[in-house]
């Protein structure tokens, strides 16, 4: 059977059967979990969402209209859960350096062994807001990030965003 056929006795996407989604035996899962998944762009969390939810979604927004949260049920470990999927636009936070190196008469090679400091703007502001509120009440955080430097940075981000709310 093709992986992302239906099984026809559940009605469930193959998917959610393989091994490497059922996690250890021994975690406990409440029922129904919820489980948070941040991807690193919107098309991306709807690609996910089509995947996984046969297209029985629906589509809500926070406080960032941009960013759109899908929510539906499924299976996630073998046991019933609630899914919301949504994601970030890129880097959460700025990076810029301290205002000793930003004098343009600087020779630039002292730049690569400068500090940096996080900022917030009013962008990033609304995207933290946005992590922090769907990650409430979670019991798994799925990160769905590109598999480079860029993208383990931007986990970090979502990761000191939303780990107040992951227990």
């Amino acid at each position: 059977m093709n992986q992302m056929n239906k099984d026809p006795r559940t009605g469930n996407n193959q998917i959610s059967k393989l091994n490497y989604a059922m996690g250890l035996p021994t975690e406990k899962v409440k029922k129904p979990a919820i489980v948070v998944m941040i991807a690193e762009k919107p098309s991306i969390a709807l690609s996910i969402t089509e995947a996984l939810s046969n297209g029985k979604y629906t589509k809500g927004s926070g406080i960032a209209r941009s960013l759109p949260v899908y929510i539906f049920n499924g299976l996630f470990k073998g046991n019933h859960a609630t899914f919301k999927v949504t994601s970030v636009a890129g880097h959460v936070f700025n990076r810029d350096f301290p205002t000793a190196y930003q004098d343009w008469k600087q020779d630039p090679e002292g730049l690569f062994d400068a500090p940096t400091l996080r900022k917030v703007d009013k962008h990033s502001r609304t995207v933290a807001t946005h992590l922090s509120n769907i990650s409430r009440n979670l019991d798994f955080l799925v990160l769905w990030l590109d598999c480079d430097k860029e993208g383990e940075n931007i986990c970090f981000e979502v990761l000191d965003v939303c780990k107040r709310n992951i227990p």
